[in-house]
């Protein structure tokens, strides 16, 4: 390797990821982890290395369509986001225990690289929660959920009202100190978002505002088809189209520029919050213990963490001999992880309709940030 760098990245003072290699590749992995950079100084938890070309002793063998393969050496991941070719090493053995990823250059990503992180997260006591969370009235909110069950709407919701943004998608709880360290990932903001909060048009670039409300139209109009025609079949065929497109009507925003954040954050963990969308007109709120959210919530993380599962269970046909200790403990080490960060964490359950009006799910949770709104 030559004209290569050697930078650190700090999760909250417990997990360490170094990164060797070009400018390029070091920036690339800083926007997927979003975390601050510390000086490099003693051994790394997570160490991901960029080399010209990963050469095999034998022969390459293939696993799914062009997902992964293996060799007398070891495993490599050859997708990456977006579906695009990619060739990494990951001995999954060695993960919560010193691992080192070798990756070719020119990648968008390193595959598997934020459920990597979580994994190894938990084996130092850190609690990884699929949640956002936000300071508002100086108390420290924790909002999760099912995946699209409208985290991120809360966190634009408050933050429109007056809360500091601390971490969307993923958030780290450290249970000794009660402490909820944000990640700033790059946030999801979709269509709708932008036509049911004017505020946002002038953060999304116009090209990306063009090319949602496109891809958005064909859901809008098939949600304005009476009933009774729905069976007809320019109906049926405009709901195909939209089930294609609606997914794609969405753009990433930098949550710098969109919150105003500076670097990573932290904020006391004093209420937690289950987002669920529901069919009703109303938001509503109600109390729900913490352990219950806990015991969802387990579930919930499992779930993100499928596609690093998935590709465990193909290095462990490619290797039988071979165990990562830290996912073969995962499920258990998890649920005691969670009950222990969010069992005595005052709880409500928010649930609101789809799509829902931004203004009224802020006001929805005024009153958990009130004084006295912990009862």
């Amino acid at each position: 390797m030559t004209d290569h760098d050697t930078v650190d990245f700090d999760l909250a003072g417990m997990v360490r990821v170094r990164v060797t290699g070009g400018g390029r590749e070091i920036a690339a992995v800083g926007r997927q982890l979003g975390l601050p950079r510390s000086p490099v100084d003693g051994g790394a938890d997570i160490s991901i290395e960029f080399v010209d070309r990963i050469a095999g002793t034998g022969l390459e063998r293939k696993l799914g369509r062009d997902e992964a393969s293996f060799d007398d050496d070891g495993f490599l991941v050859t997708r990456a986001k977006s579906k695009a070719r990619a060739r990494v090493r990951i001995p999954f053995e060695d993960i919560g225990d010193g691992l080192v990823i070798r990756c070719e250059p020119g990648l968008p990503a390193v595959p598997l690289l934020v459920p990597i992180l979580a994994v190894t997260a938990l084996t130092k006591g850190l609690l990884p929660l699929h949640a956002g969370a936000f300071e508002w009235n100086g108390c420290g909110v924790v909002v999760t959920g099912w995946s699209k069950g409208g985290k991120t709407e809360t966190l634009l919701a408050t933050a429109e009202a007056g809360a500091r943004y601390v971490g969307d998608e993923w958030c780290y709880i450290d249970p000794s100190r009660s402490l909820v360290v944000g990640i700033p990932e790059p946030v999801t903001v979709w269509g709708w978002h932008v036509r049911h909060f004017p505020s946002l048009r002038a953060r999304v670039p116009r090209r990306d505002r063009i090319r949602m409300g496109l891809l958005d139209l064909p859901d809008r109009l098939e949600s304005l088809v009476p009933e009774r025609w729905r069976v007809q079949r320019p109906a049926r065929m405009l709901r195909r189209i939209a089930f294609h497109t609606r997914d794609r009507a969405n753009t990433w925003l930098d949550p710098h520029e969109l919150f105003g954040v500076d670097d990573v954050s932290s904020v006391s963990l004093d209420r937690l919050v289950l987002v669920v969308s529901a069919e009703t007109d109303d938001v509503t709120l109600r109390p729900m213990a913490g352990s219950e959210i806990a015991s969802r919530m387990v579930s919930s993380v499992r779930y993100e963490l499928e596609p690093l599962l998935q590709h465990y269970r193909m290095f462990r046909y490619a290797f039988p001999e071979r165990t990562s200790r830290a996912l073969e403990r995962l499920d258990a080490d998890l649920d005691v992880t969670m009950h222990r960060g969010l069992d005595d964490v005052p709880g409500w359950v928010l649930e609101h309709p789809y799509p829902v009006d931004l203004a009224a799910l802020a006001e929805g949770l005024r009153p958990i940030v009130e004084p006295g709104g912990d009862r």
